[in-house]
Formats: structure tokens, sequence, C-alpha cells
């Protein structure tokens, strides 16, 4: 038991320094016997990149950039997390110009579908390979189908 418990605390010591090492962000050089502030170890600022999020309901995709500033005030080290404009797509099988992250997508008429970012209905086709049947009888799209509009 008291083997299990030595190493169990070195593991976890080891491992909050090694996360805590990772997460100080901040390399720039601010001159002799700089230090840094809370931004330099802050994860959201240290992780700042590109994200992408999918409403689930309205089929918007939403894309935000990120971009790490480094800096110095004086010869404290600092970080920024830089946000772009978000930008707002449809889902695939989805057309539409969405404005927001909760609006704006169409689903594509069945069994037609779409790549991602399809802004109008001409956009939607039936894929080639699928296999469709009427009246006439079954048959195959030997391309893909695009609709009109």
């Amino acid at each position: 038991m008291k083997k299990t418990l030595t190493f169990f605390l070195i593991y976890f010591v080891t491992t909050i320094t090694n996360s805590y090492a990772a997460k100080n962000c901040c390399i720039q050089d601010c001159g002799l016997n700089s230090s840094y502030d809370s931004s330099c170890t802050n994860e959201e600022i240290c992780n700042c990149e590109l994200e992408i999020t999918t409403n689930n309901t309205s089929h918007v995709i939403t894309t935000v950039t990120g971009t790490r500033k480094l800096g110095c005030n004086g010869t404290i080290r600092y970080a920024e997390c830089l946000r772009s404009i978000p930008r707002y797509t449809c889902e695939n099988g989805y057309y539409g110009t969405p404005l927001n992250s909760t609006s704006g997508c169409n689903k594509c008429p069945e069994p037609g579908t779409s790549k991602t970012p399809a802004t109008e209905l001409s956009q939607c086709y039936i894929p080639a390979e699928r296999t469709n049947s009427d009246s006439t009888g079954t048959y195959i799209y030997t391309n893909n189908c695009y609709y009109s509009i």
C-alpha cells in the first residue's frame, strides 16, 4: 500500500508540473529577467485557433479563426486571442446564406444532398450511383444530378 501511494503522489506532482509548463504560451523575449502575466497560462488564450461549431437544430456551421498575439509590457510577457468575425455556412445536405447560427439553412429536396458551403438550391444534387425506381422501372444515376431553379 505504501509503494502505491508514493508512486501516485510522484505521478500527480509530475502531471501538474508538466501541464502548467505546457500551458505557458508566451515564448517571446521581453528582456533580462522577464516574467509573464496570467494570460500566458490561460488555456483559452493559449489554444486560440480555429473554432468550428454546428447547430444541430438549424444546421448552421459557425467558423471563427483565432490568432494568438504575443507581446511585452515592459518586461512582462502577455498573450491575447484575437478572434475573427464569425462565418456562417450550411452543413452538408442543406443550402442557404445564414446570417447567424440559428437560422438560414434549407434542407435539399429528397433524395438530394449538397456539400458545404452550398448557398442555393442549384448546388443540391442527387448523388451518382444512387438507385431509384418509378413506374418505368429501376435506374441508377451515373453522375451527380443537380437541381435547377
